[in-house]
């Protein structure tokens, strides 16, 4: 999985821990160990960021649904969150894990299942 250098661009990542418990566990071990090779890189476990809103970024079937950003070393956003997923299996952890270290952070580089359908509003959003 770590055949080339992780990115040394700083970046944040939410996990929503309202989304699927049973499926959390091995995601946020997986992400612990993209900040661990990731000298810049953040993980925060938190609730729906949407607050008591149905969260409309939960497009289609069920799973984590995970929030990134660049940013630059003080935390400082710097660009779009991104929303990823809902992350439902071993292979999406992998996919979101190595795109996450690569560092170049391309939706189109991300398998199509863990990105927003190109109408939604997630998308308008997030692009």
């Amino acid at each position: 999985m770590f055949w080339h250098r992780p990115t040394d661009r700083p970046f944040t990542v939410a996990v929503c821990t309202d989304c699927a418990s049973e499926q959390r566990s091995p995601l946020i071990e997986s992400l612990r160990g993209v900040i661990r090779h990731c000298s810049q890189g953040a993980l925060v476990l938190s609730e729906c960021v949407f607050g008591d809103l149905d969260c409309d970024l939960r497009w289609s079937g069920s799973g984590v649904v995970v929030m990134m950003q660049a940013c630059t070393i003080d935390r400082v956003p710097r660009g779009p969150m991104l929303a990823i997923g809902p992350i439902a299996c071993p292979d999406d952890i992998e996919a979101v894990c190595e795109w996450l270290e690569r560092g170049k952070w391309d939706y189109r580089a991300l398998p199509e299942r863990l990105r927003p359908p190109a109408g939604s509003a997630s998308r308008r959003r997030y692009p």
